[in-house]
C-alpha cells in the first residue's frame, strides 16, 4: 500500500510539471485574453448596446401601453367635454360641475392605469408590471404626508373650500375678487394698475373669503384721485399697483409708498368732495352778539366775497354754515363749515388760503378783533424770612 502511494504522488508530480500539459494551458489562457481583448468596447457603446436590446425585448411592449394609455385619455376627455357642451350641469351649482370634472379626472386616470397594466399583462410582461406597481406603491408612500394638503387643495379647486369663487378675499392687506379657482387662482381688482393676481392653490389653505357687499370700495382711491394722508401730504395718485403707489405733488414731485404704507395712512379720498372746518375765534367784547348777530354777518359776508363759488348750476361749494362752537380761555371760538365739490380738489390748498384771507377781510371791515392767546405766569410765594 506504501508503494501505490507513492506511485500516486509521482504521477501527480508528472501530471503538474509535464511540460507538454504545462504548454496547453498556457496557450488556452492567451486564446482567452485573445477573446477578451477582441471584445472589449466603451462604455457608450455598452449604453447604446443595453438600450437596444431592451426596446428589442421590452420596448415594444412599454411602446404599446404608452399608446394605449395616452389614446384612451385622449378619448376620454373628448367625451367630457362633450357631456359639458351639452350643458346637463346648467341648472346645477357651479361648485357641482368642478366637483363632477375632478371626480371624471380621477375615473379616467385609474380606467387608463388599468388598461394600461392589462396591456403588460396580455404580452406576459412581468417584470414591467411590477416595476409599474413597484413606483406607484412608491409616489403613494413618499406623499403620504403631502396627502390632507392635497385634499385641501382639491376641495377649494371644487369650490367647496373656505375661499370661494366670486368672494372677497384679503391678499397682503389688499382685497381681492377670486375670479377663478383652478390649478390656480386668478385674483382681480379693478382699481389696481395690473390688477390681476395667479397664486397656486395651496397659498390659499387656511384662508377665508366672504360675499361681495353691493358698492363696496376695492382700493381707497383711483388714479388721478386727490388725497390726503395722516403724514400732511397732499397730491394726485399717478399710479397705484400691488407692490406701491406714487403721489404727485404740486410742484411736479413724486412721493413714494409701499401700497401698505399708503394704506396705513388712512388717505382722505377728497375727488368725490370734501369739507373746510376753519376755526375763527373773537375778542370777548363781541359775547352779546356772538350768538347770532356776528355769524349771520360772516356767513353774508363769505357769501359775498366768494360769490364766484357759489353761483353756477353746478357750484364748487355748495353748502355753508357758521356757528358758534365754544368759549376759549382768551376767545369766543367761532365753527365755520364748507361743502366743496370734488372738482376743487385739485385746489384744496388754495381754496383754504382765500377763505381765510375773506375772513381776516370781514373782520377788518368790521372791527371784529381777533385775539392772540394770554399767557398767564403764577409766581412762586417768597419763603419768609427768620
Amino acid at each position: 500500500p506504501e508503494d501505490k502511494r507513492y506511485l500516486y504522488r509521482l504521477a501527480l508530480l508528472q501530471n503538474k510539471y509535464d511540460p507538454e500539459l504545462t504548454q496547453l494551458n498556457l496557450e488556452e489562457a492567451k486564446k482567452n485574453l485573445e477573446q477578451i481583448l477582441s471584445s472589449d468596447e466603451s462604455l457608450l457603446d455598452s449604453v447604446k448596446n443595453q438600450v437596444k436590446d431592451f426596446f428589442k425585448n421590452r420596448g415594444k411592449n412599454l411602446l404599446i401601453t404608452l399608446t394605449a394609455f395616452c389614446g384612451l385619455w385622449w378619448m376620454l376627455n373628448r367625451l367630457r367635454r362633450w357631456i359639458l357642451r351639452l350643458n346637463l350641469f346648467s341648472q346645477l351649482s357651479p361648485a357641482f360641475g368642478k366637483l363632477f370634472s375632478a371626480a371624471y379626472n380621477i375615473f379616467i386616470l385609474i380606467i387608463c392605469l388599468l388598461v394600461g397594466m392589462a396591456c403588460l399583462y396580455f404580452f406576459n410582461d412581468w417584470l414591467l408590471i411590477s416595476l409599474i406597481v413597484m413606483m406607484l406603491v412608491l409616489v403613494a408612500w413618499t406623499s403620504r404626508q403631502y396627502i390632507p394638503a392635497f385634499l385641501q387643495e382639491i376641495k377649494l379647486i371644487v369650490n367647496l373650500g373656505t375661499v370661494l369663487e366670486g368672494e372677497r378675499f384679503i391678499w397682503n392687506g389688499i382685497p381681492w375678487l377670486v375670479r377663478d379657482i383652478g390649478l390656480s387662482v386668478i385674483l382681480v381688482n379693478e382699481n389696481l394698475q395690473g390688477g390681476e393676481l395667479r397664486l397656486p392653490v395651496r397659498d390659499l389653505i387656511d384662508k377665508h373669503s366672504r360675499p361681495v357687499v353691493e358698492d363696496e370700495p376695492w382700493f381707497p382711491t383711483k388714479v388721478k384721485d386727490w388725497v390726503i394722508l395722516n403724514d400732511g401730504s397732499y397730491g394726485c395718485v399717478k399710479h397705484q399697483t400691488l407692490e406701491q403707489v406714487v403721489l404727485s405733488m404740486k410742484g411736479g414731485s413724486l412721493k413714494y409708498y409701499s401700497t401698505m404704507e399708503f394704506l396705513n395712512q388712512s388717505p382722505m379720498n377728497i375727488s368725490a368732495g370734501f369739507r373746510y372746518c376753519i376755526e375763527l375765534g373773537l375778542d370777548y367784547k363781541v359775547q352779546d352778539r356772538i350768538g347770532e348777530e356776528i355769524p349771520r354777518l360772516i356767513e353774508n359776508g363769505l357769501k359775498n366775497i366768494l360769490a364766484n363759488f357759489f353761483q353756477g348750476d353746478s357750484p364748487d361749494f355748495t353748502f355753508l354754515e357758521v356757528q358758534f362752537d365754544n368759549p376759549a380761555a382768551s376767545s369766543l371760538n367761532l365753527m365755520i363749515i364748507i361743502h366743496a365739490d370734488g372738482k376743487c380738489a385739485d385746489h384744496y390748498e388754495e381754496n383754504r388760503r382765500e377763505i381765510q384771507t375773506a375772513l381776516i377781510r370781514i373782520c377788518n371791515d368790521n372791527n371784529l378783533t381777533i385775539p392772540f392767546s394770554q399767557l398767564t405766569v403764577n409766581m412762586a410765594p417768597v419763603p419768609e424770612q427768620k
